[in-house]
């Protein structure tokens, strides 16, 4: 091999290595960049029994910080207002959050998400008293998000909510468990 075909593939290793690198600082995830993203929910239900419509409403932001192209860390708040015949209550928390990414480039992306959430919540009603609860939500998923954009994608995901809370009024305290599942939607934008 004489030193202009040696020089030729040396130059072209560099030129390959330089696209590859410049190709992957234009993916959306990798170490030092951000997810901020959340979903937001709105329902109402009415009971014809005795004739009464409940009215939910919730969002749900999120900032994770890439580690490494795979893995995201931060933190959730949950936010949310219930409207009842009777009365209204309001839910506040945050947490820590973390979400995996398989493969960091694609149209298509796989994850596997978990959070831990304390939340307090406060109900008025004009009897009996009001009440406040303290919850303690652990909750995982599975999800995909489809990348609308080089740097927004639609998130979905299946999500399995535990909650250990505490209801207290003003003579009496009850524990319970409640667990929540279903199908979420979102966005994501990621942020260099």
């Amino acid at each position: 091999m004489n030193g202009r075909t040696l020089m030729s593939y040396g130059l072209s290793f560099a030129l390959l290595a330089l696209a590859r690198a410049a190709a992957a600082q234009d993916a959306p995830m990798h170490d030092g960049s951000w997810l901020i993203g959340g979903s937001a929910a709105l329902t109402r239900s009415h009971v014809d029994v005795n004739n009464s419509t409940t009215t939910h409403a919730a969002l749900d932001p999120t900032g994770l910080y890439f580690i490494n192209s795979h893995l995201a860390v931060g933190g959730t708040i949950n936010l949310g207002y219930d409207e009842f015949p009777n009365g209204h209550a309001t839910t506040y928390g945050i947490g820590p959050a973390i979400r995996v990414y398989p493969s960091s480039s694609g149209a298509w992306q796989p994850f596997v998400a978990a959070s831990f959430t304390p939340e307090w919540q406060t109900i008025v009603e004009p009897s009996p008293p009001d009440a406040t609860s303290t919850l303690y939500g652990l909750e995982g998923s599975l999800g995909l998000t489809r990348m609308l954009a080089s740097h927004v994608g639609l998130d979905g995901a299946l999500f399995y909510n535990h909650q250990r809370g505490t209801s207290k009024r003003a003579a009496s305290s009850a524990s319970f468990n409640e667990n929540n599942y279903g199908l979420r939607f979102g966005l994501s934008v990621f942020v260099h």
